[in-house]
This record gives C-alpha cells, sequence and structure tokens, in this order.
C-alpha cells in the first residue's frame, strides 16, 4: 500500500528485488517507478526489468493516481530464465488475479531467487515523500490479495465484543 505526501517532480524509483546489499538503479532485475504526470496533481507508478531501458525509464501504468490517497499495488516478478515483471495497480483484494495493468518481459540478469528487497530514499529533491504500509511477500495471488472482511462481518464481531463486554460490567456489577 503506498500513499505520497508530497508528488514527485521527475521520474524516481523507490523499491527494488536486487542482487546484492542494496538497490543499485539499473542493475537491479526489477525496480517499481514514480513519475509526476500533472504538476501537484497526480502521478503514475511503472516497474522496470533490468536490462530494459535504462536509468529512470519504466514502463508505467495508465492509472493517474492523486496526492494524499491510498493505493495498492502489487508487483510480480518470474524468476529464472525468461523471466517477467507484472504490476497491478489497486486490484480487488480477494478477487482472482486479473490481467496485469503492466508487463515487461525478460532482459539482462535475471534473478534466480529472492535476495533483498530494498527501498530506496532519493537524494534529489524530485523524490517526493512516500508512506509505505503491509509488505506482503508470497507465492500465490491469495497469498498477496488477501479477501477484505464483508462489512456484515466486521459488524457481527464489533456487536459481539460489545455485548461480551456489556456482561463483563454487568457481572462486576
Amino acid at each position: 500500500v503506498l500513499s505520497p505526501t508530497a508528488l514527485p517532480t521527475a521520474n524516481n524509483y523507490l523499491t527494488s528485488l536486487t542482487l546484492s546489499s542494496g538497490p543499485s538503479g539499473s542493475a537491479d532485475p526489477l525496480a517499481v517507478y514514480v513519475g509526476q504526470q500533472t504538476a501537484g496533481s497526480t502521478y503514475k507508478i511503472g516497474v522496470r526489468h533490468q536490462g530494459v531501458g535504462s536509468g529512470a525509464t519504466y514502463a508505467p501504468s495508465n492509472a493517474a493516481l492523486t496526492l494524499n490517497s491510498t493505493n495498492f499495488f502489487v508487483v510480480a516478478y518470474t524468476f529464472g530464465s525468461g523471466g517477467s515483471v507484472s504490476l497491478w495497480v489497486n486490484p480487488t483484494p480477494g478477487g482472482s488475479m486479473p490481467a496485469a495493468d503492466v508487463t515487461v518481459a525478460a532482459g539482462g540478469t535475471e534473478a534466480a531467487g529472492l535476495q533483498t528487497v530494498g527501498f530506496k530514499a532519493q537524494s534529489a529533491g524530485s523524490a517526493g515523500n512516500w508512506l509505505f504500509d503491509t509488505l506482503r511477500i508470497g507465492d500465490t495471488w491469495a497469498d498477496v490479495t488477501p479477501a477484505v472482511p464483508e462489512p456484515s462481518t466486521v459488524m457481527l464481531v464489533g456487536a459481539g465484543l460489545g455485548l461480551m463486554l456489556a456482561l463483563a460490567r454487568r457481572r462486576r456489577s
């Protein structure tokens, strides 16, 4: 889950799957980038695959996201030779895996397995400010997009807890 409190003014990368001890940019097998689309108003999120593009070149999603909004994104990396990087922006939690918003084909050095996940704080003032919450790593779509409880379930649990508290107070009196 990603939420910006200040938008980038240029393309910058936020997180990556690395082959070394930390993000290194163009050598990372997978990088997640953000870029400003409309000054002070919208941004796009995208992915980059090592060897496909260079520097801050990335494949953005079509979704124009806004400042101070919370967005759920999922990134998939296919390990080994011939792999790919895919991105979903705001998929329905608990649903079936839809077609990816962006997919970048293999290129360059592939990662054989999960090694290091890095977050990079850009030194330039053009990166924006970002809040991350709930990083999930899994083998399946369901591992990283769990179902959100139905509102009726949440209300039932809340009502049950309220009833238990009322009974506990009544017994103390």
